[in-house]
């Protein structure tokens, strides 16, 4: 559960620093913030693939773009 908050919202994810997510959700959950971080990339670009296949496509996109961008950080 606390892996999908990371991939919520993909235009989102692009304006701020999704480690300070991470370490929120860490922080509320008493769970490791790089593991939270880790299991959502790995949501993003799942829900990415998925949604290229059964749609919709644009949400895809923007999903894979975000899993993108956000690895550079």
């Amino acid at each position: 559960m606390v892996a999908t908050l990371m991939r919520a919202n993909p235009p989102d994810l692009l304006l701020a620093d999704t480690r300070d997510r991470s370490r929120l959700s860490a922080k509320r959950s008493a769970l490791d913030a790089v593991a939270i971080w880790d299991w959502g990339a790995v949501e993003r670009a799942s829900t990415g693939l998925l949604r290229l296949q059964v749609g919709p496509k644009q949400f895809g996109l923007e999903m894979l773009h975000a899993a993108d961008r956000v690895t550079e950080l």
